[in-house]
């Protein structure tokens, strides 16, 4: 039972909360209940007062509050999956004012925001990045590619990046179509050739994973010859599919290169 409550959250999540669970087992084993680690033989109080004082190891241990919080989230989740009482977590006034305590002031969240604060990418850049990047290499184009891509469709970072443990969001080579023009011929990244390119239509992309998408609709986006701009990016993606050597079961944002001046092993680099 255990095992497939697990799998209600993401790959990703669960990594998060795997990384962070030790600190509990550790605070317990400290304090000489390694015996008992989820509280079983406690009351209430004593159940209050040992997570307040976890909260408080915490921080004196030099964790940020977004650790801390991650950490309870986590504390939170292993008392859901083993089926115990999560009362203490769900509604417990004690507990939501120590989690309150956690968070910085106006002024505080005010300055921390502006240090982190991202610049939007605005269609001069991607444009700049177009003639610096595209073609000069394949990393490069991979970047580029990346970059108008995520800025065309309003991409989540985790729906074009591969990462591992939870490669299933980005896209993949398996998820994009090309129409011929005239046709009901289909192509993918592995099958269409550069002497088609000038035959090509329509581009689908289907989204299949997304954090967005808890319910797995998906979303379907079209690229077609409507403009200029437009149907420089689908040229664009041909030649990128081309040229990366992209395979079926590959993130479509791969690409593969013999090293050695031609007589070395293939080697495949995923954009991470």
């Amino acid at each position: 039972m255990e095992i497939f409550l697990r799998q209600g959250v993401a790959e990703s999540t669960a990594e998060r909360y795997d990384r962070n669970a030790h600190e509990w087992q550790e605070f317990v084993g400290s304090r000489g209940f390694g015996h008992d680690p989820w509280m079983a033989g406690f009351a209430v109080e004593e159940k209050r007062a040992l997570v307040v004082f976890f909260i408080l190891g915490l921080l004196k241990k030099g964790k940020s509050d977004h650790y801390v919080r991650m950490t309870m989230s986590s504390l939170h989740h292993e008392y859901r999956v083993r089926c115990l009482d999560t009362s203490l977590f769900d509604s417990d006034a004690t507990i939501a004012v120590a989690r309150k305590a956690l968070g910085k002031r106006a002024r505080e969240l005010n300055l921390h925001h502006e240090k982190v604060k991202r610049m939007p990418v605005t269609l001069d850049m991607v444009q700049w990045l177009r003639v610096r990047y595209w073609k000069a290499t394949v990393e490069k184009s991979m970047i580029y590619m990346a970059v108008v891509l995520a800025f065309n469709y309003m991409w989540r970072v985790s729906e074009y990046v591969f990462k591992e443990g939870s490669g299933d969001h980005s896209i993949g080579a398996d998820d994009v179509v090309i129409i011929l023009e005239g046709s009901d011929t289909r192509r993918h990244p592995w099958t269409i050739t550069r002497a088609e390119a000038h035959k090509v239509a329509t581009i689908l992309f289907v989204i299949r994973s997304s954090k967005a998408d808890r319910t797995g609709k998906g979303r379907y986006l079209y690229l077609s010859r409507k403009s200029d701009v437009e149907s420089q990016l689908v040229d664009d993606v041909i030649e990128w599919c081309v040229t990366s050597g992209v395979k079926q079961g590959e993130p479509l944002l791969s690409r593969w290169r013999v090293t050695g001046r031609g007589r070395g092993r293939p080697t495949q680099l995923k954009l991470t």
